[in-house]
């Protein structure tokens, strides 16, 4: 399981990092883990993060490869 950062997050997600704070900070989806102060996420926030943000759910298979590499490692991406 890919345990993934919010700026990565973000690039997956295709919006801002202010906006995916923002939306975290006014409980649109349940956050992610926190860890040392950062959130941690994994595919199933970051699929329900793009439902709230961008009305459907994450399709990996559209993704660009190396955004779909970072979802499918078994390591932290910062």
């Amino acid at each position: 399981m890919a345990l993934i950062g919010t700026k990565a997050a973000a690039r997956i997600l295709g919006v801002t990092v202010g906006r995916l704070h923002q939306a975290a900070w006014l409980e649109k989806f349940p956050p992610p883990a926190k860890v040392n102060g950062g959130y941690i996420w994994t595919l199933e926030d970051l699929n329900r993060a793009h439902k709230v943000l961008k009305g459907r759910s994450l399709n990996l298979a559209a993704l660009p490869p190396d955004m779909r590499d970072l979802v499918n490692r078994n390591t932290i991406v910062a």
